[in-house]
């Protein structure tokens, strides 16, 4: 413990050292050499100082706590589960262990009950003379105040004489009722200090009054003068403020130590004690003023703040250190650091203060520690699972401090950290540093001892790029050992502001990418292993540090340029060089020099070596006495290189960057290593490979070896457009959607992408030709081009037509409105309306859309009138430029709607605006050309749907009639359609049963066409009674009667006017009132020869079968009548329907 003063003659030992040793593992087959170097940066060193203790098969980790002793190089383990200690001989080494058994020993002297409150102790060592060579121990129980000493800590191992030994002594602490002991600081030659929750500081100190060994303790007085006890506590008790912490400072004369005490109110309290029992209170300052004075220095709002902790700087007996927790306006707690130092006058003064960047909480209990081993050089503040490390890099003269962090994994037992010490670089008398530097030492309950030692704090300059080359190697290449202890801390902004972060690490980059192995090889494995180099620190780099997303493109194509160089230089080393076209081409480049120096020293430029290539290809191509064989071989070459480059450049950019980063926010101009020349000498080189490729009489293909260098070729142009088609869609994309781009250079590349899609589209073509269909389609959906994988869909062979459909589909499901509107025009230009209106019925948001704004009102509302939404068909007919601008006449417009508005009625929506036209329709609308509108209709609905019985079948769908096929109702009503089809007259009675055959309830204007109809014809007296019948009974089954009931009911006569007009003509010739004994007679009527008579092209098998269907229509009517109980419903209505009547008259 002497070797901290700063007097010569009380170094008592001699410096310390890192020494090493050989520990053998516990299989004895490998041996460690401690200390183990785990990790080391420009600024710190981390060593394991010795192997993990083998726990006693009884120790359980959670209850045990530690304490070490970095100048004495010893530790001690507490288990306070079973009540043992087991303390480490020097060098912190772990065999032969001194094991003392608590409970068994001491159980005499104190009662060690299973109480909780028991659970803990304090434990010291305690160095009483330079003659002994092991230290002594002492062990205090906080609860009661019993404290155990022992001169020697070899006297633990006499067991067998228990306690009643020389050098062992027992003192009990006189603690009040509810006080407890809450430190044990060692303030030797002169004692060690007890402090309690009551305030009071006991200075407990060895007595030497005739060489007999004993314990004497005092209290320490707060003010100037000695108090008694009582005094104290009161003292104390009364006072809004505690202790935060007491240290020792340096040694001031023989047996005598300054002591610092730290209190919540921001009081310093320097006693002067001694080991004779002289003490005296030095001095009594609070910096609390000076502190707050600081923190608004710096721009800082503090609300409040509280001390954690202090720290004194042993070299110098009034300088010392203190962590603060401040909180501002937010609910964060933030932590700084400041150095207080005392003038000649003893005025204390702020001599430092950092603000710590790395570790912010929102809890107020947070366990803090600090530690000043060197003043100026380095602090460390050790939270609850952080360490930070706080270096003065500049030197002493400016003193300008970075931070370091490392987080301590305590999440696991085994890593848990039990005691923290720090210690000072010692010094020889000859000024040769053993312990180079400051340091931190940690005992762990699983690792062992930790040292952490600050290397650099001493130097006088900081090298950014060493820094960051050695943070970056660290986090590549950590010990596992280190990995479970700590986690680094990725920002580093106080050592490496952002502004300088990147500019220094394209620097290391660019020095990475021209390194050499140590051993001398071959240029091409030096160039891989520069590629690898600087792989690996772009990797570490893009995972620790925060780098911006262009600023990771940046790193990505530089190592683009690298790939491509180690690409190119293993294409120039696989033929002689002799006749090698690229060799002559390279060396043309350089004038002086050797090739090898263009990718050793990074200076080829690729740009310039692909034009040359392009140009010399060309050449020979207008060469006429080129041979064949020999062309073919000069652009397979050529084409490599161009695979490479171009290969390169997206593979970095979309495999690395576009998975991790959003390219619309990412790619900016200047970024790219190529420009738009670049992809036109690309293109062009294509363009000149496919011409090629499509030269039949090249060379003859039933040769082996020429059909090879064929499908070489083609495998090659494949790559090149997707190359091609990729970097451009990639490049003209960022370019039109950011902002930062140049509108003039926007423009440019918006412009070649209109020039290129042409040839996209062709060179697809040629893919899709030569067995590469799959691959066309890729490329065309990542550049988006849905009119050419519309067209490469159309020219694969499905097995089924379905399949077409669902792989559309499933691009509509990917792609959303932007390949529906392509789609769509595509169908609707090649005249695939039917496979448009039902293969994508289903999809409404993008067909309404793609129809309302292309203006195709013809196909929208026939659209919507088969999805049953007849309101809104009729809305779009009624527009006013529906009209003018669609094909649709205005008189089928006119009776689309009458069919509509029945439909919309009968679905129970309200349409006033289709009311409002009705009159305007019912008076252009004649019963005598209604099969002439029909006709028009059904021809637009051709128009459509491109085929007649389509036709028939969409007009069917359309008006929701529910026959049966074999229903000779639906065979006549389809007759009808076929007539109205081919313009032929139809027999009124077909027209009429064609009205009266809808399944739709309450269907009232095409009732009353159909006995409008009937009334203009003429018939027979026996024909006229069975088509009214007929018309009376198909009525009545169809109306709604349970919405006819309740608005007779409630009288209303919205609903009941909907239907009075076919009700009064129905009423009018008796049918429903006076003769409701000709319905029962209805079946009387029916007869062949009536059927006969009306229905004349129908085969009387037929008749036959309408005939009973006619007859159990008949019995449906009749049940009806009895269980609504029309015969008194019916009259009620007519009732009302003459009292409304007479009222409308009257007003």
């Amino acid at each position: 413990m002497f070797s901290i003063g700063n007097k010569p003659n009380f170094n008592g030992r001699k410096p310390i050292s890192l020494n090493r040793c050989h520990r053998e593992l516990k299989n004895g087959l490998k041996s460690v050499t401690y200390p183990l170097l785990l990790t080391s940066t420009d600024l710190y060193r981390v060593f394991q100082l010795s192997p993990p203790e083998e726990q006693h098969e009884k120790a359980n980790l959670d209850f045990c706590d530690g304490y070490i002793d970095p100048y004495l190089r010893r530790f001690i383990i507490v288990d306070i589960k079973n009540w043992t200690l087991r303390i480490s001989n020097d060098h912190y080494c772990t065999k032969n262990v001194i094991f003392y058994d608590i409970k068994r020993n001491l159980s005499e002297l104190i009662s060690l009950d299973s109480d909780c409150e028991l659970l803990t102790v304090l434990v010291r060592f305690v160095k009483t003379s330079f003659t002994f060579a092991d230290p002594g121990f002492v062990l205090l129980f906080p609860l009661t105040g019993d404290m155990f000493y022992w001169e020697d800590i070899n006297c633990l191992r006499l067991v067998h004489e228990l306690n009643h030994i020389k050098g062992f002594l027992h003192v009990k602490v006189p603690l009040f009722c509810k006080e407890i002991c809450t430190s044990l600081t060692m303030i030797q030659p002169a004692g060690f200090i007890v402090s309690t929750t009551a305030g009071r500081f006991f200075n407990i100190y060895p007595r030497n009054d005739m060489q007999k060994l004993g314990l004497a303790y005092r209290t320490l007085p707060l003010a100037g003068s000695l108090f008694n006890i009582q005094s104290s506590i009161s003292n104390v008790v009364s006072c809004s403020y505690h202790i935060v912490a007491i240290r020792a400072g340096s040694i001031n004369g023989k047996y005598e130590r300054l002591v610092y005490g730290l209190f919540s109110n921001a009081d310093i309290n320097i006693w002067e004690v001694s080991r004779k029992g002289n003490y005296q209170l030095l001095q009594k300052k609070n910096i609390r003023n000076i502190i707050i004075q600081r923190f608004r220095y710096d721009g800082c709002i503090v609300n409040r703040f509280e001390f954690l902790d202090l720290s004194i700087c042993k070299s110098d007996p009034y300088s010392m250190v203190c962590l603060i927790a401040w909180y501002d306006n937010a609910s964060t707690r933030s932590y700084a650091v400041t150095s207080v130092s005392f003038n000649n006058e003893m005025i204390p003064e702020i001599s430092g203060f950092h603000k710590i960047r790395s570790y912010f909480s929102s809890a107020d209990l947070v366990s803090a520690r600090i530690f000043c081993p060197a003043p100026c050089t380095v602090i460390y503040c050790v939270f609850d699972s952080l360490l930070v490390i706080i270096c003065n890099v500049k030197g002493r003269k400016n003193p300008q401090f970075v931070e370091e962090a490392l987080f301590i994994n305590n999440s696991c037992k085994k890593f848990q950290v039990m005691n923290i010490a720090s210690m000072d670089a010692v010094l020889e008398d000859t000024n040769n540093r053993m312990l180079k530097f400051p340091a931190l030492v940690l005992l762990t309950k699983g690792n062992g001892v930790i040292l952490i030692e600050s290397t650099n704090c001493f130097g006088s300059e900081f090298n950014d790029l060493s820094f960051l080359r050695n943070r970056l190697s660290q986090f590549a290449s950590q010990n596992s050992l280190f990995k479970n202890q700590f986690s680094l801390w990725s920002g580093f902004s106080s050592v490496l502001p952002e502004n300088r972060l990147f500019p220094i690490l394209l620097i290391l980059c660019d020095e990475v990418a021209k390194s050499y192995p140590t051993s001398h090889t071959s240029v091409s494995e030096v160039l891989n292993y520069q590629f690898h180099k600087l792989m690996e620190t772009i990797l570490v780099s893009m995972k620790h540090l925060k780098l911006t997303a262009r600023e990771q493109l940046q790193l990505w194509l530089k190592l683009a340029y690298v790939n491509s160089l180690v690409d190119i230089y293993g294409q120039l080393i696989c033929e002689e060089r002799k006749s090698n076209i690229l060799y002559s081409i390279l060396q043309a480049m350089i004038n002086t020099g050797d090739i090898d120096d263009l990718f050793l020293n990074k200076s080829l430029n690729l740009k310039l070596l692909l034009y040359l290539l392009h140009t010399f290809y060309k050449r020979h191509v207008n060469t006429k006495d080129t041979f064949n064989l020999k062309l073919l071989r000069i652009v397979i070459m050529v084409n490599n290189v161009f695979g490479l480059v171009f290969g390169n450049e997206l593979a970095y950019r979309q495999e690395k960057v576009i998975k991790n980063v959003d390219p619309t926010t990412t790619f900016l101009p200047e970024l790219w290593n190529i420009d738009i020349d670049d992809l036109k000498l690309l293109s062009s080189q294509i363009e000149e490979s496919i011409a090629l490729d499509q030269k039949k009489d090249l060379l003859d293909f039933k040769n082996a070896r020429n059909k090879k260098l064929r499908l070489k070729l083609e495998k090659q142009i494949l790559h090149l457009i997707e190359h091609s088609c990729f970097l451009i869609h990639n490049l003209t994309n960022c370019l039109t959607k950011l902002n930062s781009a140049p509108a003039v250079e926007a423009e440019q590349y918006s412009l070649f992408e209109v020039h290129i899609r042409s040839k996209r589209r062709k060179w697809l073509k040629y893919l899709a030709r030569i067995g590469y269909l799959e691959r066309a389609i890729r490329i065309s959906e990542h550049v988006r081009d849905f009119r050419s994988l519309i067209d490469l869909l159309n020219s694969k062979n499905f097995e089924n037509s379905k399949d077409i459909v669902d792989r559309q589909k499933h691009y509509l499901e990917i792609y959303k409105d932007e390949f529906a509107t392509v789609l769509f025009t595509h169908l609707i230009e090649t005249g695939q309306t039917r496979g448009l209106l039902h293969d994508f019925r289903s999809y409404h948001i993008y067909l309404r859309k793609f129809f309302e704004k292309n203006k195709l009102y013809n196909f929208l509302w026939v659209y919507e009138a088969e999805l049953g939404n007849f309101a809104h068909a009729s809305d779009i007919l009624l527009r006013g430029d529906v009209i003018q601008k669609s094909k649709i006449s205005q008189q089928t417009i006119f009776f689309a709607l009458s069919k509509l508005f029945t439909l919309t009625i009968e679905k129970g929506h309200d349409n006033n605006l289709v009311k409002q036209k009705m009159k305007e329709i019912y008076s252009n609308h004649r019963i005598a050309s209604i099969q002439h509108e029909y006709a028009k209709l059904l021809d637009s609905t051709i128009d459509i749907a491109e085929d007649e019985q389509e036709a028939i079948s969409l007009l069917l769908e359309a008006n929701c009639i529910a026959l049966h096929e074999a229903s000779m109702r639906y065979r006549i009503a389809s007759n009808l359609l076929t007539r109205l089809l081919l313009k032929e007259h139809s027999p009124v009675v077909e027209t009429i049963d064609f009205f009266t055959s809808f399944s739709i309830e309450n269907n009232y204007f095409e009732y009353g066409l159909a006995c409008e109809i009937l009334e203009n014809s003429a018939f027979s007296t026996h024909q006229f009674v069975f088509l009214y019948l007929l018309l009376t009974q198909r009525f009545l089954l169809q109306l709604n009667w349970n919405e006819t009931l309740r608005a007779l009911t409630e009288r209303n006569m919205d609903y009941l006017l909907s239907f009075k007009t076919v009700f009064q003509k129905l009423e009018s010739k008796d049918f429903i009132l006076d003769l409701y004994d000709s319905i029962h007679l209805f079946p009387n009527i029916i007869c062949l020869d009536i059927l006969t008579s009306l229905y004349s092209t129908v085969c009387e098998s037929q008749l036959k079968s309408y005939k009973h269907e006619l007859l159990a229509e008949h019995r449906r009517c009749q049940k009806l009548y009895e269980e609504r109980n029309l015969s008194l419903v019916l009259p009620q209505l007519s009732k009302l329907f003459k009292e409304e009547q007479s009222s409308n008259a009257d007003k």
